[in-house]
């Protein structure tokens, strides 16, 4: 199945440049929701980087918790069914793909990460993010991208105050498309 750009959503296109920036390695995307970023992702990693894994967390309950920090946005919204994934993964053949179910804050640090090289964290809310970008950017290696969905989004202005407060010493912000934001690790 061919990648037709016109049809993908600006964030998924941006995650399509931006895992062309990462070195090889395995990738992570947290908030998979109906898989589209991850189709994308995951056929251009299979390219560049054979063999590695590409893990895909999510929890399918749609948001689990909202806290002050996110604004208008409600427990349960953005839900998407694993179902619907899995044949996405099983009609464009992404063996590559690894889904991990169950909330981040509890499945993050079961998984060998270290090698993670690319990773997109859509999760909408500020404490998953938080915890999530803290954990990647410490253990992710030189050159490695992250990418944060929703930053500057109104509904989700907790993504812009977390990746705001970040600790971004050893990152350098590489781009940004809408509501994309992207960062290599010096």
């Amino acid at each position: 199945m061919s990648i037709d750009s016109w049809q993908i959503r600006a964030h998924t296109r941006a995650c399509g440049i931006a895992c062309m920036m990462a070195p090889s390695g395995d990738y992570a995307e947290l908030g998979v929701y109906k898989g589209d970023t991850l189709r994308v992702c995951a056929q251009i990693q299979k390219l560049l980087s054979p063999g590695r894994l590409y893990y895909g967390f999510d929890c399918w309950q749609g948001l689990p918790f909202v806290g002050k920090e996110d604004g208008v946005l409600s427990v349960g919204e953005c839900r998407a069914k694993k179902e619907e994934v899995e044949e996405v993964v099983k009609l464009n053949d992404l063996n590559n793909v690894r889904l991990i179910d169950g909330l981040i804050e509890e499945t993050l640090t079961t998984q060998n990460l270290s090698e993670v090289t690319f990773a997109f964290l859509d999760m909408d809310i500020y404490e998953s993010t938080k915890f999530a970008a803290r954990y990647l950017m410490d253990i992710m290696p030189p050159a490695s991208i992250i990418g944060f969905h929703d930053y500057g989004f109104h509904r989700t202005p907790g993504i812009k105050k977390c990746v705001d407060e970040l600790d971004k010493r050893k990152w350098e912000q590489r781009f940004m498309m809408e509501t994309a934001i992207f960062f290599q690790k010096l």
